[in-house]
């Protein structure tokens, strides 16, 4: 990949300044997004000066701040955009904030912030055929947008802005994971311990309006769909039984995965149960030993000696499933109504579908990632799907063999899992949703496991010159 074109990354914010606030000022228009038009512009005009004040106030914080040594802060700029990029994951899991004011905060700050960084992000990821297929993909459906029966400028603006930041959130999960693993684990561990913290809160919020256990747990903010919230907590579900094998803190992400399942359990989600589980059976028998073996079935006795207990909680997650395979059936049989491309992104997702007793159900969207897929973009769109999530698993099994860490490949299973039967905004426009989180979010551990593999294979760090100017990051050519 060639690099980016040699213009002053400060002319490049400020029109990313001017073309933001424009956008915001359509998309959201009860934001005061001209405070952020004038921050981005002082930001540019004031910036060395603004420069030297960070640096100042940096220096000190790491030299005098107990914290910091916690933390492994360090004056270094990545790791100052590192911990930015932290905060943001934690805010996402303050589950009481609207899903749009976190999106304005990345599009506002996160990017701003980055843009300094941004080529060299750009010259290290950009190598990596994974990330490549992950912008063919979501170029492909920006494309479907043309052939959808009704187009809408304003809903077109905001699902372009939604795939520039997500594309984005990507680039920049990849880089720093490749650039400072240990750093980004590190954070990443803090950030179970926090959405543990906030599962309680909302457990203990809601059961305390509604009656324990007949009431389903909804949630609050941008996840008060139980699905929604199950899904993104259960990622670090995940991430916490990984930290609780390999940790000496193991009581500590013990307690944090217990937290974690009793919120999934109390929202009634088994597809999002059924993905946890397969995951820890996975990360068990790739790293089969006593330990492992141990705790898995501790937590299959606990669960089993707890819905003994609650015999109502039991029926609620063992209860049939009577509309989701006849949704299938109809969803399906009008996606291949456009076999090759689709029918657009902005197509009418929702049909009438009729159940076993004859009875007929409306249903909003077809409760399938690939169905999805296949009906926004026909047979390409699924190939391109299919294609992702099959080169994205192989990538993060081989870097799992060689480096003997498969929790990445356990988030992509788990993250797959949990949208094969259900349906997701690919692209949710200009709010922050679960699929950022459960789905893009491993995605982006995926592509930094390429990096590290083809940094392993050719002694070549990914931060180095010498990393950008083979012309594919395939290993084999590297090798040649």
């Amino acid at each position: 990949m060639q690099p980016i074109a040699s213009i002053g990354w400060q002319t490049l914010l400020f029109a990313y300044a001017f073309f933001a606030s424009v956008c915001f000022q359509v998309l959201l228009p009860e934001v005061k997004i001209t405070w952020v038009l004038y921050a981005n512009l002082a930001l540019v005009c004031c910036w060395r000066y603004l420069t030297r004040l960070w640096r100042t106030t940096w220096d000190f914080l790491c030299r005098h701040s107990a914290l910091s040594a916690r933390l492994k802060i360090t004056t270094d700029g990545w790791q100052a955009l590192l911990l930015a990029y932290a905060i943001f994951l934690g805010v996402c899991l303050l589950v009481v904030v609207h899903g749009k004011k976190i999106w304005t905060l990345y599009a506002a700050l996160i990017i701003p912030w980055s843009w300094r960084y941004l080529p060299e992000l750009w010259n290290t990821v950009a190598t990596s055929r994974l990330y490549r297929s992950i912008l063919l993909y979501l170029g492909f459906l920006l494309a479907s947008i043309f052939w959808s029966p009704e187009i809408e400028p304003k809903a077109v603006l905001s699902t372009l802005a939604s795939a520039i930041t997500i594309a984005h959130f990507l680039l920049l999960t990849a880089g720093l994971r490749a650039r400072h693993p240990e750093a980004f684990d590190l954070y990443l561990g803090r950030l179970c311990f926090l959405a543990a913290s906030s599962a309680i809160l909302v457990i203990a919020a809601w059961y305390s309006q509604y009656p324990f256990p007949q009431s389903r747990m909804e949630g609050f903010g941008y996840l008060d769909n139980p699905i929604q919230g199950a899904a993104v907590f259960g990622t670090f579900a995940v991430i916490a039984w990984h930290r609780m094998i390999h940790s000496s803190s193991r009581l500590g992400y013990g307690l944090v995965f217990a937290a974690v399942l009793a919120y999934v359990c109390l929202s009634w989600t088994r597809s999002v149960l059924i993905a946890i589980g397969a995951s820890l059976v996975f990360l068990t028998a790739m790293q089969l030993n006593r330990q492992t073996l141990l705790s898995l079935s501790l937590v299959g006795s606990a669960m089993l000696v707890l819905g003994s207990l609650s015999p109502e909680l039991t029926a609620k997650l063992t209860r049939p499933e009577p509309y989701r395979p006849y949704i299938w059936i109809d969803a399906l049989t009008e996606a291949i109504r456009h076999p090759w491309f689709g029918q657009g992104y902005f197509a009418d997702p929702s049909g009438v579908a009729e159940l076993a007793d004859g009875s007929l159900y409306r249903y909003t969207h077809s409760h399938s990632f690939f169905i999805e897929n296949l009906r926004i973009g026909g047979i390409v769109g699924l190939g391109l799907a299919v294609w992702l999530s099959g080169y994205s698993l192989y990538q993060t099994f081989k870097r799992g063999i060689v480096a003997g860490n498969f929790l990445p490949l356990a988030l992509l299973i788990y993250g797959f899992l949990c949208i094969a039967p259900n349906g997701w905004e690919l692209l949710p426009g200009v709010r922050i949703k679960e699929v950022w989180m459960m789905f893009w979010l491993p995605l982006g551990f995926a592509v930094s496991e390429e990096l590290r593999l083809v940094s392993a294979l050719t002694g070549v760090q990914p931060t180095s010159p010498a990393f950008c100017e083979a012309p594919d990051s395939d290993p084999a050519s590297r090798k040649r």
